[in-house]
Order: structure tokens, then sequence, then C-alpha cells
């Protein structure tokens, strides 16, 4: 049974760069973090992308000084591409580091992951932990309460080392954690967990996700203190992919068709329903679009040799509205496009802080027509509009 809030208005208020004000100094999720100002996204295999409203453009890695003179971890310095598959994570006062370092390989084949703390400016590069990512070496990485959490993969008894192929069938996981001031890391959930499964936390539970079975999730709450679990407590049973992001406070659990729920009173409750993605900071973010309108299909290479082409069909997805969900009661704003905005565009939102949205646009019609596939620009949402504050190159 779904428990709706029913906060919902349609009243606009006055927003400064697409925020009514600062909800948090810092928040953390799965594609990255945002401390201050700036924005940090993780990119699987790249350096991690920040952003932020005062700058002309991106900025790529951790590194600001222009001499990389960093030489207290064995002369690596946050942005080494030695360093690879990162994630970063922040506890509003400093930054967390993930990395496989390619460097550590040893003669078995063997890969280790460290993690590493760091401050804003890229000083202060301190290793705080160093493991073997044997089977899963996944990057990912929480905050909460003092504690850096992450996943320490293994083999298990089924595993055959003489095989061609491993299969993540005879790979399991612990989930492990290890203070922000480093130490030695320690155990949290220690059961042979499937490769296949996903952790969050808070400041009061983990969250464990997996499979249930015919592709259909299941999540347990596990309280942090006492290690009492409540199982299944997902709102309802589908074969449907959750998320969970904790921000300005609350603890989020989003589908990937669309939904957002809240936690509340030990059950999750309906906030915003089929709306796909949602963006966190200055508010949570969504756009609605209108039908999709099919322009044509054409040609185009597909990278192989030999300049293969293979057919792809246009679409046109207008942006009609972009809206913001309150974080503490749940109204939502609404902003419709300005005369900025071509009536076919489509508006994706690339980083959302405190204090300002980097939106991409493109138009389907002028894919198809001439290859203009878009801009990115700083955009400013007040008096129920949407206008466009720079366009970026």
């Amino acid at each position: 049974m779904k428990k709706t809030i029913f906060a919902i208005t349609a009243s606009l208020i006055l927003l400064t760069s697409c925020s009514q004000s600062t909800v948090q100094d810092y928040f953390n999720t799965q594609d990255g973090c945002l401390l201050g100002s700036t924005y940090y996204k993780n990119f699987a295999g790249l350096d991690i992308q920040l952003w932020n409203p005062a700058w002309d453009n991106l900025m790529e890695g951790l590194c600001r000084d222009p001499l990389c003179t960093h030489n207290n971890t064995d002369s690596l310095c946050p942005s080494s591409t030695n360093l690879q598959l990162k994630t970063v994570v922040t506890d509003g006062e400093r930054l967390y580091l993930n990395a496989l370092n390619f460097l550590l390989t040893d003669e078995n084949a063997t890969m280790y992951r460290q993690i590493f703390s760091v401050n804003q400016d890229g000083s202060d590069f301190k290793l705080l932990h160093t493991y073997d990512a044997t089977g899963n070496s996944s990057p990912y990485m929480q905050y909460a309460d003092g504690y850096l959490y992450f996943e320490q993969g293994f083999y298990n008894e089924n595993y055959d080392p003489t095989s061609e192929y491993t299969s993540s069938e005879v790979q399991s996981m612990h989930v492990m954690r290890i203070s922000v001031n480093g130490g030695k890391a320690e155990t949290v959930l220690s059961d042979e967990l499937s490769i296949g499964c996903s952790f969050y936390v808070d400041a009061d539970n983990y969250y464990l996700m997996s499979p249930y079975g015919n592709g259909v999730c299941r999540l347990d709450i596990i309280d942090s203190e006492t290690k009492a679990v409540r199982e299944n407590v997902l709102p309802e049973a589908n074969e449907d992919m959750y998320s969970i992001a904790v921000y300005a406070g609350k603890t989020w659990l989003q589908t990937y068709n669309g939904d957002l729920y809240v936690l509340t009173d030990d059950e999750f409750t309906l906030v915003c329903e089929g709306k796909s993605i949602y963006t966190f900071g200055g508010g949570i973010w969504y756009t609605e679009q209108a039908e999709p309108v099919f322009v044509g299909t054409k040609e185009i290479p597909t990278g192989a040799p030999g300049g293969v082409t293979a057919p792809y069909d246009y679409y046109v997805e207008a942006t009609t509205k972009l809206c913001r969900i309150d974080p503490a009661d749940y109204s939502i704003t609404e902003f419709v496009p300005s005369n900025d905005f071509d009536s076919e565009d489509t508006i994706t939102i690339s980083y959302a802080t405190d204090t300002a949205l980097r939106i991409g646009i493109s138009n389907g019609r002028k894919q198809y027509e001439n290859n203009d596939f878009g801009d990115s620009c700083l955009i400013r949402c007040e008096n129920g509009s949407i206008t466009i504050e720079k366009r970026y190159d």
C-alpha cells in the first residue's frame, strides 16, 4: 500500500539561480558529492569532474597545485594517472577518494584499491587505507557519521582458479568501514553477500538491496547499533531498480521508473510519482516532458572499423516544465522555459548546487537536420520561468 504525501502546490516562488535557499553545505549521492558550492561528479574510468557556478566551465581532477608537488603519498597526487575507477565523497570538511592504484598490482595480478583524504584545494593528500580488489573491484564508497563505507570482494569456496572465466556467482562481498581519520578497517555486514547487492548508509541505518528472485528487488534495513533487521521494506514489490540518497537530513528512495519516496516513521512514503530522474541540489529537481514526436531516421557511424553505419531514430522530446521539490515540506514549484528556448528543446539537468543549475539543451529535430547537438548552460529560475544566464563553449 502506497502512503502518499499530499503537499504538492502549484504556487510559484522567487528563486535566485534556481534555489530557494541553501539546503545544506554538503551531500553525497551515487553520482558524486557537493561540498560548498562545488559539485564533484564521479565517472567510471575517468577523473573526477568539478563544477562551480562561479567558474567559466568544468574542471577536472582534485589536484589544485600548478606545480604538482604532492609528494607525501609515494609521490602520488589526487589526479595521478595511476589512480583509476575513482569515487569521491565528503563529510562536509574534506574530500575522500577511493581509487584503484595500478602501481600496486602484484606478481599474482592482484590489484589494490586505496582510500585517501584530501582538502578541497587538493592539499594534505593522505593515504587512509589499502585493500586488495579481489574479485569485485567496486569503486562505490559512502560516508556517514564519521566513517567511510566500501565493499571488500572475495572468492567463495566454489571458486576455481584454473577456470578461464570467473563468474560473479563464485564471488561475494563484505561491507567494510574505516574512520575518516584512518586506522583499522572493520566489517559492518559480514554475511556472504552477493556481488549483485547494493548497500547504502545514513546516520542510523544500513540499507542492503538485493535481487529477490525473478528480477524483483528486496530491501532490508539494519539498525547500525543494534543490528536489528527489518526485512523487505520496499514500498511495493516489482521488477524496478532502486537507489537511496541521503539529502537535507532525510533518506530518499528513488526508482528507475521515476517514483520518489522519503523515509518517515520507519516506512517509505511516496513524494512524487513517475517523473524519471531526480537531481539533488538546492532542492530535488525533475523535468516534465511532452510526448515524443518522431522526426526521422538517419544512418550514423557505429565506430566499428570500415565506416560501418546503423539506422538511428530521432525524436523531439520537448521539455514543458522544470520542477523543484522542497525537501522540507515536499511542495513542488514549477518553472516553464522562456523565449530563450526553442519550443522543441529538451532540457537535461547536468549539475545542481545550492545556488545554481547547469543544464544540457538538445533538440531532436536540429540534430536530425544539421547535426546540432545543443548547448550547456547556466540557468536562472525565478518568477515561474527558466532563463539562460550563461552559455558554455
